[in-house]
């Protein structure tokens, strides 16, 4: 599989305090077959 993402983080001084994950779950779940292709690929 070939899927992109983003990691956000937040700091207070030297401390990581948040963070954020996000996944491209239209390509993850297109290409595990649970969504058809989009057109044109």
């Amino acid at each position: 599989m070939d899927v992109e993402g983003l990691t956000v983080l937040r700091f207070v001084g030297d401390r990581c305090v948040e963070r954020w994950n996000r996944l491209d779950d239209l390509t993850l779940l297109s290409q595990i077959g649970a969504l058809p292709a989009p057109a044109g690929a």
